[in-house]
């Protein structure tokens, strides 16, 4: 009867264990912190503007393969009633002389190389954008740890002052104040969580991610924001001299601005050419039937004079190729204004960042000993309130100065050194 026990003890174990296993097995496994990193390769490679920027430059580079051809033969068969023409079936190929092919081939090919210049700069955006979003779900995510932490302080602090006000050692007016805290630091925490869900929700659509995203998990008393290496195509070009100008001319808005205006400047020579004489090489046959007139003769044609429209549309394409240099210049500044803005604000960040950290540290400390003190009987309520109150405003402002930081240091270029390139995720 033991050895029946002990047997069906062993095959009751065995089925409890392969039953657990299978549900752990069939529940979902935990979401994997998103780094700045996996934000904004999604991003890139997800994103709608991003991937009908990649076809407008398929295109444009697919049309660059029949810009230069000759124009298309034309087969002319007729039916004819009485006397047929010599010419009444021909076969006729018109030949460029004044150099159009060419030009229709080097004006595709500076069009496509300009929408690959502004698909790289919109790249760009993505990735600032989807970095700047990123940041947001940590600011705000912290911050809500951040008033979390000030509600639990908050009751402990009337839980002290209940404690206090029933042995007599504070007035009833000192322990509603305790009361009113509480109350604030809960209405505090209820707008983190409102905000937080918000730049979720942002940070989601934009990487197309229907489950929940969870941040890093922090470390330390301050809280410290991700960083990840910048790319880099970004290293060298945000972080330049505005005075001088340096690397103004490879970013991909002035490279597309360029190209652009070359593009123009090449149709205005195509419509210069436009009333060029042409040769046109043709075989002939009057019938297909007995006794034809045939052969194959070589013409040249040349347009005797032009009623207005060809002028027209030269003047036209000049002033057009005009425009597009000054263009030039215009985003060559727009530029050259960001690169210092950038610049300037980073390294502001970067103090900021620094001067708010040591405040922020101060201030933990500060709260943390004004509430042990409050409990002992060392501090009035009011003394505690005026800690706690510091204390949060500041570690706000570090939180707010640590997120900032982080997007300034994209925009302007800043170190750490790169460790991977957005060539690297096409859509």
């Amino acid at each position: 009867m033991d050895a029946l026990a002990a047997r069906a003890s062993r095959v009751l174990a065995t089925w409890a264990g392969a039953w657990l296993c299978s549900i752990l097995l069939a529940l979902p496994a935990p979401a994997e912190p998103l780094l700045p990193e996996d934000a904004v390769r999604r991003a890139i490679a997800l994103h709608p503007n991003l991937k009908r920027a990649h076809s407008l430059t398929e295109a444009a580079e697919a049309y660059i393969k029949g810009a230069g051809a000759l124009p298309n033969p034309i087969l002319q068969i007729s039916g004819v009633v009485g006397d047929p023409d010599e010419n009444s079936n021909s076969l006729i190929q018109t030949l460029e002389i004044a150099g159009q092919p060419g030009l229709r081939r080097r004006t595709a090919e500076e069009s496509a190389r300009a929408s690959a210049a502004s698909e790289e700069a919109l790249r760009r955006g993505v990735a600032l954008e989807a970095a700047s979003a990123y940041y947001e779900v940590w600011q705000n995510a912290s911050l809500e740890d951040l008033a979390r932490l000030q509600l639990e302080l908050a009751r402990s602090l009337e839980s002290t002052a209940s404690q206090r006000l029933l042995l007599g050692e504070i007035s009833p007016n000192e322990h509603f104040r305790a009361q009113l805290l509480l109350g604030q630091a809960q209405a505090s925490l209820a707008q983190a969580e409102a905000d937080a869900r918000v730049s979720r929700q942002t940070l989601a659509l934009l990487l197309e991610v229907d489950g929940p995203i969870e941040m890093p998990a922090r470390v330390g008393d301050l809280p410290a924001a991700p960083e990840y290496g910048l790319p880099p195509d970004f290293d060298g070009i945000f972080a330049t001299d505005a005075a001088g100008g340096k690397g103004a001319a490879v970013r991909p808005e002035v490279e597309a601005a360029q190209r652009e205006a070359a593009a123009s400047q090449l149709e205005a020579d195509l419509a210069a050419r436009a009333g060029a004489p042409n040769l046109q090489l043709s075989a002939y046959r009057s019938t297909l039937g007995h006794a034809p007139e045939q052969g194959v003769q070589l013409s040249v044609v040349i347009p005797l004079f032009d009623w207005g429209q060809l002028g027209a549309r030269h003047a036209q394409q000049e002033k057009l190729a005009e425009a597009r240099r000054y263009e030039v210049e215009v985003v060559r500044r727009q530029v050259l204004a960001e690169v210092g803005t950038a610049r300037a604000r980073y390294e502001a960040a970067l103090r900021k960042r620094a001067a708010m950290a040591d405040q922020a540290a101060r201030y933990v400390a500060l709260s943390n000993t004004a509430s042990e003190g409050y409990r002992i009987g060392l501090l009035s309520l009011l003394e505690v309130l005026d800690a706690q109150t510091a204390s949060a405003q500041g570690q706000r402002a570090y939180i707010e100065a640590e997120a900032e930081y982080q997007r300034a240091r994209l925009r302007s270029g800043g170190p750490p050194a790169s460790r991977w390139s957005f060539n690297d995720y096409e859509p």
